[in-house]
């Protein structure tokens, strides 16, 4: 099945338009030099650092194109998938049977898909997330150090590809610090431990000391609200995860089962920490280790919100908590009995396989990724306009704020054959440009009807205009 999830994701980066925040990081970064890039050449955090760094890379081994900036997230799907194999192994050891439905959870957000085949940081975060967990798990069940400082390190790099998963990498602090104290041989292994840890995160506070300090002192997170976490941050979640399915309508139902099994799940693992017999038993259970990790996390971003003022996390800056939480569903899964009630687990994860490939076959979009889908149309204009050129003539094209971004990239790098006029990033459209063409958004159109006319109207309102003679 991941297999067949990875050519649905490849074929979008390969074939899709690059989107509005991907041309950003593409056209704004990629030119600048390494410390540039890790020091934040500006202060918006479209730059993801280790993203912007691999697209660097990769661009420059095989040329700046859609596909090479996309391709060290696409890489990085099998980083995904590594690390939910090596969870599934170690938490499904009794419990085969329900191993295949279990890993299908993992795919079930065609949405969170997406990130996987875009030029952004979100695919390379979550799916270091995800390795880090396993080796959490790992660590904990088998009492093997090195698998926490593994965690802990992959932890980091997951940040650094996305500052929001900042969040995890605190909560992954405090579970590597507690690994060390319940598993000490002598208080002063437990000190040497702690300051090697302090002295990670120092060196790493010090890293991104600079471009935290840019975003917050030009307020780049004014663009969130602080509605509250179910309303920011699960809801969110689940709305993108669920968008253009045909039977799962109702988000709010599926929202407040996230929070009721969360919380199930949450008190289950407690029980099971209170029943063994010391913390280093209880914490050899992965529904006791993912349900402190995710607990951790939400409780350090309730915390950054109440105390720092910062917005909770919304859509997309919030996808990391995915794998985590269903870690902890798939760590309760396991506690099915089902080689005692085979016939039922059976019925039960194909259930669950059934629903994932209904679920993923109806909200594939193959000509768009969801987040940004009014860039979908940008290859159709670009080969109207193509139409249009001659020797002799080249016209010329203005295109609205939001579409600028894609424009010029494709502009830039495929060296087209007409003039694409840049504007100044502001959200009004201008009537007396001399341009030929210029393709804006539906509720733009009126602004322009005195000087241009249309030509062409696509799926979402997406409007190209001529000048009329």
């Amino acid at each position: 099945m991941y297999t067949v999830v990875f050519i649905g994701i490849a074929y979008k980066a390969l074939t899709v338009p690059i989107t509005h925040d991907e041309g950003w990081t593409v056209i704004k970064y990629l030119d600048k030099s390494v410390w540039d890039i890790m020091m934040y050449p500006d202060n918006w955090p479209n730059n993801h650092i280790f993203n912007t760094l691999l697209a660097k890379t990769s661009a420059g081994l095989f040329g700046t194109s859609s596909w090479s900036v996309r391709l060290p997230n696409l890489v990085f799907f099998w980083v995904y998938a590594w690390g939910v194999y090596r969870f599934l192994k170690q938490t499904f050891k009794e419990n085969k049977i329900l191993f295949l439905p279990a890993a299908t959870l993992f795919v079930l957000s065609p949405y969170f898909l997406d990130f996987f085949g875009l030029c952004r940081g979100y695919g390379i975060s979550s799916a270091l997330t995800m390795f880090s967990l396993s080796y959490f798990v790992s660590g904990f069940m088998t009492v093997r150090r090195s698998h926490i400082w593994i965690a802990l390190i992959l932890a980091l790099i997951a940040s650094y590809a996305n500052f929001t998963v900042l969040l995890y990498f605190a909560a992954a602090c405090l579970i590597a610090a507690f690994y060390f104290l319940i598993h000490r041989k002598n208080w002063m292994e437990v000190v040497k431990f702690w300051g090697m840890q302090l002295a990670l995160f120092a060196a790493y506070a010090w890293l991104i000391y600079t471009p935290i300090l840019k975003m917050k002192s030009t307020n780049q997170f004014e663009f969130w609200t602080s509605k509250g976490f179910y309303e920011e941050t699960v809801f969110t979640v689940i709305h993108s995860s669920l968008t253009d399915s045909a039977l799962y309508t109702r988000q709010e139902w599926f929202a407040i089962l996230v929070v009721v099994l969360t919380i199930a799940l949450w008190i289950w693992g407690g029980w099971k920490l209170l029943q063994s017999r010391n913390l280093a038993k209880g914490f050899q259970a992965p529904m006791v280790i993912t349900g402190s990790v995710l607990l951790l996390t939400v409780l350090i971003n309730l915390l950054q919100t109440s105390v720092l003022g910062d917005p909770n996390l919304n859509g997309r800056t919030a996808l990391f908590l995915l794998p985590i939480f269903l870690s902890l569903v798939a760590s309760g899964l396991a506690q099915f009995p089902s080689l005692k009630y085979r016939k039922l687990a059976l019925i039960l994860g194909s259930v669950l396989v059934l629903i994932t490939v209904q679920h993923l076959s109806v909200s594939y979009r193959p000509n768009s990724f969801k987040e940004w889908r009014y860039d979908q149309y940008t290859d159709e204009v670009i080969a109207f306009m193509d139409n249009q050129s001659d020797e002799k003539e080249k016209p010329k094209l203005r295109v609205a704020w939001e579409y600028q971004n894609s424009f010029e990239f494709h502009h830039r790098y495929e060296h087209l054959s007409w003039n694409l006029q840049l504007g100044n990033n502001q959200m009004e459209v201008d009537p007396n440009t001399d341009v030929d063409f210029y393709y804006v958004p539906e509720a733009q159109v009126t602004a322009l009807q005195s000087n241009f006319s249309v030509v062409k109207t696509f799926d979402g309102g997406q409007t190209l205009m001529h000048r009329k003679r």
